[in-house]
């Protein structure tokens, strides 16, 4: 994902007046817009299909980070805790 500051950055102001129009361009584009207030960065406005896979994606690197962990302190984690881990991170 590329952000374009041209089409990826926006006013508070802009938001408020073209939100479905905006959250319909992150929808397609798959790419949040930074919305700014007074000049700086101050949230993202992203679909929620898009925030759901960012959050996976977080989990996965998360459990990837303990799988590193566990093979360095020498105590392995089986492959059925791993599923099990899995399964129920992603239950929610």
């Amino acid at each position: 994902m590329i952000l374009s500051a041209s089409e990826d950055i926006a006013p508070i102001s802009e938001v408020k007046a073209r939100f479905a129009e905006m959250l319909d361009h992150s929808r397609e584009n798959h790419r949040p817009t930074i919305v700014t207030q007074n000049g700086r960065a101050t949230g993202i406005l992203m679909a929620i299909e898009d925030w759901e896979a960012q959050q996976r994606k977080i989990q996965l690197l998360k459990l990837l980070a303990e799988g590193e962990d566990s093979l360095r302190t020498a105590e392995p984690i089986s492959l059925s805790d791993v599923k099990k881990r899995l399964k129920n991170r992603h239950a929610t």
